[in-house]
């Protein structure tokens, strides 16, 4: 691991880490009530297919985010948003 990537230390790291698990919590409950109203109209297939493009797209996008910490954690809602209903399907 790189130290200096977001010039933090681990003090620093372990805050930010935890500042990113608790703006994820409202996107990951949201996302679950509208993925189960998408998948009904959709289909399953479509829909993991469009989160799982998706997801591949923001996950790419994470290291783009190294100078600036607010749009860490706003690629990193946008991917929780999308990944979280994917856990609740049973084709995955």
């Amino acid at each position: 691991m790189n130290e200096n990537y977001f010039n933090k230390n681990k003090d620093e790291a372990i805050q930010l880490s935890s500042k990113i698990n608790s703006f994820n919590t409202i996107p990951s409950i949201i996302s679950n009530f509208i993925g189960g109203y998408v998948f009904d109209l959709f289909g399953r297939k479509y829909c993991i297919f469009f989160m799982l493009a998706s997801y591949g797209v923001l996950l790419s996008m994470f290291p783009q985010t190294a100078p600036n910490e607010s749009l860490l954690i706003g690629v990193s809602m946008a991917a929780n948003f999308v990944c979280s209903p994917l856990s609740f399907t049973p084709l995955v």
